[in-house]
């Protein structure tokens, strides 16, 4: 009987090992379950921030190159430079801030680029970058491939400055460049009390191959992207001026606002237009600009012009008063009319100045933001 009841024992034991057992796998296998679906869920979390990051990634690429911006901005304004959505279904927006409270030559900006991923997950990144000048024609204050004449008071001076309204935002003045270069210096002449002045004061650039490109831009792309063009000829009897909206702003719409480099504060003293002229321009009065000036055919300028950058004539340029006065460089070609490359006489100056030349380059529609050169990139979350 004693044989009996153990075996009895030892059967009722087993069933609830079993059954414990059973328990214990069946926990194990849900334990398993569970932490697969997390590591599941965290990969999807992992790659869909991914997603959005490349997408982000993807965006300020994009911004960079299809880069816009409003002609006049302020310190503080922001803009949406690009958006769009990718083959992944992934989006990207990229807005701009403009950093630029006018104290440097060449702009800053904050580019911030928003990625988001299918399932909704987030991520932004953003980078630091500043206006390039992208490219000049100018090598001297003057140069010009036919004759240079310069009679009277005139003065072509290519020792560096700084024009006196920008004096607090420019850097120190750089090399000196040439006051006038020629494809032949035969061709030069200065009369009477006239100067031309630089480092030398006349230079020969024999090869005129690319005469009138801005670095990578031909003069045609330039003029492709002018902010104002004039079918035909222009007299401007009463010289350019600034004109504002009626909140105030900067009125860009009016072909004959070019800037206001007097008046630093002021809000077209941020306006660097690209002006066009089909045909001949002449400026027969006072007043200012800034920016690029294209003249297709000759230029004169008679009265007390003053202005900032570049002036481009394929044709001549001449003067024919006195009082006008140039901050930048002036490239002139030959002229079908008169057969001279340049001519300046009376009291007025072109003065070379790589501020005003950078300062306008590195803010026209041309120039393309590039990283600034420490610590550009940052991701925000």
């Amino acid at each position: 009987m004693r044989s009996t009841y153990r075996l009895r024992t030892e059967d009722g034991f087993g069933l609830p090992t079993a059954i414990l057992g059973v328990i214990v796998f069946s926990a194990l296998a849900l334990l398993g379950i569970a932490l697969t679906q997390q590591e599941l869920r965290t990969q999807v979390r992992t790659t869909s921030r991914s997603i959005a990051f490349y997408a982000a990634e993807t965006g300020l690429a994009q911004a960079l190159e299809n880069w816009n911006r409003p002609d006049v901005l302020d310190m503080g304004e922001s803009w949406v430079v690009d958006q769009g959505t990718l083959p992944t279904r992934s989006a990207y927006r990229v807005v701009a801030t403009s950093l630029d409270d006018g104290t440097t030559v060449q702009p800053i900006y904050a580019i911030q680029a928003e990625g988001r991923a299918p399932n909704g997950a987030i991520q932004h990144t953003g980078i630091l970058t500043t206006g390039v000048p992208f490219g000049s024609p100018v090598r001297a204050a003057l140069k010009a491939q036919g004759q240079v004449r310069v009679v009277g008071r005139a003065e072509v001076d290519g020792w560096d400055s700084i024009p006196a309204p920008w004096m607090s935002s420019c850097p120190p003045p750089g090399s000196p460049f040439p006051g006038a270069l020629m494809s032949d210096t035969s061709k030069v002449a200065h009369v009477g009390a006239a100067t031309i002045e630089g480092s030398p004061p006349v230079d020969e650039q024999a090869d005129t191959t690319g005469w009138f490109d801005f670095g990578p831009f031909t003069y045609e792309q330039i003029v492709d992207i002018a902010d104002h063009t004039f079918g035909g000829s222009v007299n401007m009897s009463s010289g350019p001026a600034p004109t504002l909206n009626a909140d105030g702003s900067c009125n860009t719409a009016d072909a004959y606002n070019w800037g206001d480099p007097d008046n630093p504060g002021q809000p077209c003293h941020r306006w660097f237009p690209i002006v066009h002229v089909q045909g001949d321009l002449t400026t027969s009065g006072a007043g200012s600009g800034q920016g690029i000036i294209l003249v297709d055919g000759n230029m004169s300028m008679c009265g007390g012009f003053t202005f900032h950058g570049i002036i481009v004539a394929r044709g001549s340029v001449k003067s024919c008063g006195n009082g006008f006065k140039v901050y930048g460089g002036v490239v002139a070609g030959e002229s079908e009319l008169t057969g001279t490359g340049g001519f300046v006489a009376g009291s007025n100056t072109i003065q070379y100045s790589a501020c005003a030349i950078d300062r306008v380059l590195s803010r026209s529609k041309a120039a393309r933001p590039e990283p600034v050169t420490e610590r550009p990139w940052f991701q925000i979350r």
